[in-house]
């Protein structure tokens, strides 16, 4: 037993001091740099709480050689580690994450060293919920160092020096080999498991974080003025239920199997699609963020061999959760592309000779100067639309399908193709962005908890356009 403490406190110093050169070979390099606000103060605090954590660290070889084992060592630990977080909290001022998320993230910190020393649920669950913490932590660490890479001197943008650079890649692919390590593990639980904790997680949000609570109720309020408050708090609460169960079926796909897939996943009039491809026509499918579209990527399981499956997507800011987010949606031989480069992306695809099914999603909030139609959605007179994908499946002749899934029941969907036009070059303007919003419209009131409802989908109005731009098309 001394022998497996002593790694393990041999482990985390280690781990410490890497943290600590990293610190200060990033002090050095950055010395004639401004860190925007609080460089000196964050690197103070980070250096004042790592030496009190290797402090802690020391006494706990002490404690290994005594006859009894002294558990303050990672009371303080723990303690120390709340404190460094909660600093680095108030001095950054993370906006992007809510307040009760913060403290939150702070006290399992916290909960996960405590539970080291009690016996309860047995040493080897206490060591895993142990290192966890300890990992969590360093992921908060990596999380700051790797927040900035821009600088601002004298009002003036500072380039990133090589070091800089060669640092972020380092922290990008470590962010990436960790991610996709819990990412694996957690999507090889059972789903009965990964359910019982989505079950306590929507209750969390709900009840405690109150996750954009006010969004939900007033996107919900203006879209079905005819139901009761009954009626629309019960759609509320399985919003989030759906909505939950949607981050940990999305977990789950990373390492899903093609048959559990094919089973829960049901894909209906796949035979007139068919014949769109045989014919050699490209399809033109949309979607909305309805049930869930994530799993949507496993078309090419369906169609075969006979087409090259693609989705557009706009890239995540998050470099590390764009490279997770595209793996999972390429793993059954799907292709992402860019929104911004769609054209030349679909040129190059056509060339290889299959005929393609690309997916849009088309429900989202356009940019200003994006919207070229509004239209009634969901009780809203004026709803701005996406009108990209029409303008592409026009000027490349798609046959304009409507992907509508359904949920049978909890983690079981069926999709089904709806045909919108099979001469999409010989349409009206607007035609075909107006079938897609009236069948999406059709989708979400016959079943409206398993719609995005968290999203601001009307924080742009009609009004606000007309003073910017003039009046508006319809």
């Amino acid at each position: 037993m001394h022998i497996i403490y002593f790694i393990e406190h041999s482990a985390m110093l280690v781990l410490i001091i890497t943290i600590v050169i990293a610190l200060s070979f990033l002090c050095m390099e950055r010395k004639q740099y401004v860190w925007p606000q609080h460089e000196k103060k964050l690197l103070a605090l980070t250096a004042f709480w790592v030496i009190a954590i290797i402090g802690a660290e020391v006494a706990g070889y002490l404690s290994v050689w005594n006859s009894y084992y002294n558990p303050c060592n990672n009371w303080w630990t723990a303690f120390f580690l709340l404190l460094f977080v909660g600093q680095v909290i108030r001095v950054t001022r993370w906006r992007y994450l809510p307040y009760r998320l913060r403290m939150i993230a702070s006290f399992l910190l916290l909960f996960g060293f405590v539970l080291n020393r009690i016996d309860i649920l047995g040493d080897v669950v206490g060591n895993i919920i142990h290192w966890v913490a300890i990992v969590g932590w360093m992921k908060l660490c990596i999380d700051i160092l790797n927040k900035e890479f821009l600088y601002r001197v004298n009002g003036e943008v500072v380039q990133p020096s090589e070091f800089d650079l060669g640092l972020k890649q380092y922290l990008d692919s470590f962010n990436y080999h960790l991610m996709y390590s819990l990412w694996y593990v957690v999507s090889c639980i059972p789903f009965f498991v990964l359910y019982f904790l989505s079950d306590v997680a929507s209750a969390f949000l709900f009840h405690v974080v109150r996750y954009r609570r006010k969004v939900v109720h007033k996107n919900l309020i203006e879209s079905f003025p005819d139901k009761s408050a009954r009626e629309i708090f019960g759609i509320e609460r399985k919003y989030y239920q759906h909505f939950c169960d949607l981050l940990i079926e999305s977990l789950k796909y990373f390492s899903i199997s093609e048959k559990s897939l094919r089973k829960r996943l049901v894909y209906k009039n796949l035979e007139q699609a068919r014949q769109s491809l045989q014919s050699g026509k490209t399809i033109g499918l949309y979607m909305g963020h309805y049930g869930n579209w994530e799993w949507v990527s496993s078309l090419p399981l369906a169609v075969g061999d006979v087409s090259q499956c693609c989705q557009l997507y706009h890239p995540l800011e998050n470099k590390v959760m764009d490279r997770l987010v595209a793996y999972t949606r390429e793993r059954w031989g799907g292709v992402n592309i860019p929104a911004a480069e769609s054209i030349r992306h679909i040129i190059k695809l056509k060339q290889l000779g299959k005929p393609l099914v690309i997916g849009f999603i088309a429900d989202q909030v356009p940019l200003w100067q994006n919207i070229h139609y509004w239209t009634r959605f969901l009780n809203h007179e004026y709803t701005p639309v996406f009108t990209g994908a029409e303008r592409l499946m026009k000027k490349l002749d798609m046959d304009v399908y409507y992907l509508d899934v359904r949920q049978v029941k909890r983690g079981y969907y069926e999709a089904e193709f709806k045909l919108i036009s099979d001469k999409a070059s010989e349409c009206e303007e607007f035609y075909l962005t107006e079938q897609y919003t009236r069948m999406l419209e059709q989708t979400i009131n016959e079943a409206p908890p398993y719609w995005l409802w968290s999203h601001k989908r009307w924080k742009r109005t009609i009004e606000e356009y007309r003073r910017l731009f003039g009046d508006a098309q319809k």
